[in-house]
């Protein structure tokens, strides 16, 4: 996700000690963010033409929600 504004982030009081960023998971992204979502508060999931089949998109979208965890998801390059 090369647009990511991690400057921004900061410059708006972002604790980038709070950022993990796993450069192309490639095939295993959704499982990345699976695991992500047991530590952190927010995950953005950039899938770069990778689909996700459905079954396992509602798996991580209710871990997400049981966790109370944000998951955003775009599409990358």
């Amino acid at each position: 996700m090369p647009g990511l504004g991690l400057l921004a982030f900061h410059e708006q009081g972002g604790d980038l000690a709070k950022v993990a960023l796993v450069p192309q998971p490639k095939d295993a992204a959704i499982d990345c963010a699976a695991i992500l979502l047991e530590g952190f508060d927010a995950v953005v999931l950039g899938l770069a033409g990778g689909a996700v089949t459905p079954s396992r998109g509602r798996a991580v979208a209710a871990r997400a929600r049981s966790k109370g965890s944000l998951l955003i998801v775009t599409e990358g390059q």
